[in-house]
């Protein structure tokens, strides 16, 4: 599963297909943190995704955002 997700992140499937830069962020940050690949730190894991594929995308006001805060 983490193999499909990283090929859709990268735009491997259906590459003819448009979908929006930001909604392809949304879904790579929701299945990251659905599918929860690791014990601890998922939701760390899936909002860096989410960052990647923005600041990939040419969203460069995302780079300002911080992935997690202390408390």
């Amino acid at each position: 599963m983490i193999v499909r997700l990283c090929d859709f992140a990268n735009g491997k499937l259906a590459p003819d297909v448009y979908l929006p830069p930001v909604v392809r962020a949304v879904v790579i940050h929701f299945m990251a943190g659905y599918d929860h690949y690791f014990a601890d730190g998922n939701g760390r894991t899936a909002r860096a995704l989410f960052y990647w594929s923005m600041l990939h995308e040419g969203y460069w006001l995302s780079q300002y955002v911080t992935i997690s805060k202390s408390v």
